[in-house]
């Protein structure tokens, strides 16, 4: 499965990627944790960057980052480069990708997206009544 994206306006084909190509993107994925502002753009250029790697292996994170596109077009990428790598269901109805931005949003409110909730308490053992 490919798919074409938009960045700005250039066309970058997605190709399906191999294991250690996917290692990349995981790793550029995790760093989108705690991010807000330039740091979560940066580090959604690096998914773009990782997910575009087999059909524009040159591509760098520099290029990226100067390419003329907007916050929407980032987002529709990172959702197709996740979508391609199977990272997100694809049946019908499922839930979407959340947005890297969002016009309107403050800053850091998105980047709780991408942070493993935190385990449940451990119960707490009480003394015994039988002593």
């Amino acid at each position: 499965m490919s798919e074409t994206i938009a960045l700005g306006a250039r066309r970058f084909e997605i190709r399906p990627l191999k294991l250690g190509q996917l290692r990349h993107l995981l790793d550029a994925i995790e760093e989108m944790a705690g991010k807000s502002g330039g740091g979560l753009i940066e580090a959604a250029a690096k998914i773009v960057a990782s997910g575009l790697a087999p059909a524009h292996p040159d591509l760098t994170v520099d290029a990226v980052l100067d390419l003329e596109a907007t916050v929407e077009d980032l987002n529709a990428a990172v959702a197709a480069i996740l979508r391609v790598a199977g990272l997100r269901p694809q049946e019908p109805g499922q839930g979407e990708v959340p947005p890297v931005a969002s016009p309107g949003s403050l800053p850091g409110e998105d980047s709780a997206l991408f942070t493993a909730p935190s385990p449940p308490a451990a119960a707490t053992p009480t003394r015994s009544s039988t002593a």
